[in-house]
């Protein structure tokens, strides 16, 4: 058994399979080099969508505090500031205890 399996090995790494790795190896890398530029495509398209996404939302909060009167924008900032300097809370706490 051994024997066999040591000739398949000799086989498959024989001189006549030469091409066919090579065409293998060739595959492997151009898969590997089109992977890896749509993954960075992918996260460049990534994170100009999050940046609009917050533009869109910085700018919703700027108007909607411009609709505000100067006591209620004075307040609502500092909620909004508050918000954002808090520490986070853990969602799995119990407030009960």
């Amino acid at each position: 058994m051994i024997g066999g399996t040591l000739d398949n090995c000799q086989r498959l790494f024989d001189r006549r399979n030469r091409p066919a790795w090579v065409v293998l190896l060739v595959c492997l890398s151009l898969t590997l080099v089109t992977w890896y530029g749509l993954r960075v495509q992918a996260m460049k398209s990534a994170e100009q969508q999050f940046e609009l996404h917050v533009r869109d939302v910085v700018y919703s909060i700027e108007e909607r505090l411009r609709q505000l009167s100067i006591p209620a924008r004075i307040v609502a900032i500092a909620d909004i500031v508050e918000a954002l300097t808090a520490p986070p809370t853990d969602p799995t706490a119990n407030p009960a205890r």
